[in-house]
């Protein structure tokens, strides 16, 4: 099973691309945030941690979790966005070996995609083949998460620059992707990516079955 990370900064467009692998067959696409979000789900121990750490505050009117208030509080003080993340990302990571375990044992798997905003930060890229980085110019990131989130630009601001800077993870890149452009453009890119990935995916297992069938010496 070859194995990719497919990260980016917020609003970049990677749920566009995650969309595309996810349509490809062989391909698995597993998503941090869902799992996050999972992990959050009612009177479950993260759900717990939260409420006794921030109180109801963080609470929609149904009891779950509001998730744009906890990031109101989160993205504005280092503190506790890092108390936050020790609580949340051992869990997730946990998760995401114990799924790749199990896919690798079940066989059926080509390609495994971690979709992670925060691969470098807590996602152990060092467990993937390759590291897929989405990108477009800040311009575009504040405008589009503005746009999505409905807020200002100066909090548009301040959850960008609670992420690695997108310079750096261009730089420890295997592969990039421009979404700057238009949504056509990215899904052209991600074709491409698909085809190179599943090049590189029947290669890795040419050589694993070759090397594997290969006939052992014989004794003198």
């Amino acid at each position: 099973m070859f194995t990719v990370g497919l990260t980016g900064g917020i609003a970049c467009g990677k749920s566009l691309v995650a969309a595309v692998l996810a349509s490809k067959p062989g391909c698995f696409v597993r998503s941090a945030d869902r799992a996050a979000r999972n992990l959050m789900r009612r009177r479950s121990p993260v759900y717990n941690a939260l409420v006794e750490r921030f109180g109801a505050g963080i609470l929609r009117p149904d009891g779950a979790v509001d998730r744009a208030a906890l990031g109101r509080i989160v993205f504005h003080d280092a503190g506790r966005r890092a108390w936050v993340e020790k609580l949340i990302h051992p869990r997730v990571l946990a998760r995401m070996t114990a799924q790749m375990t199990r896919l690798r044992n079940e066989g059926r798997t080509r390609i495994y995609v971690s979709e992670s905003a925060l691969l470098f930060e807590a996602g152990r890229p060092d467990l993937f083949d390759r590291i897929v980085v989405v990108f477009c110019s800040e311009v575009e990131q504040i405008r589009r998460l503005m746009s999505r989130d409905r807020i200002g630009r100066g909090e548009a601001l301040s959850r960008i620059r609670a992420q690695l800077p997108q310079k750096e993870k261009i730089g420890r890149a295997d592969y990039l992707i421009d979404a700057s452009g238009r949504p056509e453009d990215t899904l052209d890119q991600s074709e491409r990516l698909y085809a190179q990935l599943s090049a590189e995916a029947d290669m890795r297992e040419a050589l694993r079955t070759g090397i594997s069938k290969r006939p052992q010496a014989r004794e003198s």
